[in-house]
């Protein structure tokens, strides 16, 4: 929706919008197909998730992911980007824009909210999956949960509930896989970064790749880098 994409490449890079606002950029358009009928990825819905989440606690996003994972699991290195702009170095992340690569750090990360705007470390993404699927982070019948996936069209792919069955290597194509097999994650894409991550049933192998810049920017050859790194370190 170019409402929403229209400020950072046009004089206002921080500009930050509100979770409504968001929600209303989505509820805007029509409706791909009647719900439950077909599956369709949405940030949207992750937005409506993070108000929910503040409507039952009554707390903001930003504390409720501190205060009941980052700091019970000792991801130190991760904070809720939205809410606090985290006043850390950043990593420089670059995109795609009109044919040339523009460097888009001081994007505001309110854009994403509850759907990315999280800022961390391959250590701490690494340790939370481990704890996830080790049933550390929420009871096993919930894990079970979380793992009961719809098909997507893909072979070998289902989404679940903020997680993923997939054989594929981030947001790269459905030609870059893992040649061993499937395993569970997620992967992320916002302007300027992209993230990855996969774990086998148990977490004793992983990998977690962290780029800083998204597909449209990578030079030639990257995609395929990347799909190497991640074979070579899950199989």
């Amino acid at each position: 929706d170019w409402r929403w994409f229209w400020p950072y490449f046009h004089g206002d890079p921080g500009r930050r919008w509100a979770p409504r606002q968001l929600l209303a950029f989505g509820v805007s358009h029509r409706l791909l197909f009647r719900p439950g009928s077909r599956w369709s990825y949405s940030n949207t819905n992750y937005v409506v998730l993070g108000l929910l989440v503040q409507a039952v606690t009554g707390q903001s996003i930003g504390t409720v992911l501190k205060d009941r994972l980052f700091v019970p699991l000792g991801l130190h290195d991760t904070t809720f980007a939205a809410a606090s702009e985290s006043g850390r170095a950043l990593a420089r992340g670059y995109t795609l824009f009109r044919s040339k690569v523009v460097d888009v750090t001081s994007f505001s990360p309110s854009a994403w909210w509850g759907a990315g705007a999280l800022v961390s470390s391959a250590a701490d993404v690494a340790h939370f999956y481990r704890a996830l699927l080790r049933g550390l982070v929420v009871p096993r019948r919930l894990l079970a949960t979380m793992e009961s996936v719809v098909p997507t069209g893909e072979p070998a792919f289902g989404d679940g509930l903020g997680i993923d069955r997939t054989t594929l290597v981030a947001t790269l194509g459905p030609s870059f896989k893992i040649r061993c097999g499937s395993g569970w994650g997620h992967s992320g894409q916002i302007d300027g970064y992209l993230s990855a991550a996969l774990a086998n049933r148990d977490a004793s192998k992983q990998y977690v790749i962290l780029i800083n810049e998204d597909p449209g920017a990578l030079p030639p050859g990257a995609t395929a880098a990347i799909t190497a790194l991640a074979n070579t370190a899950f199989c």
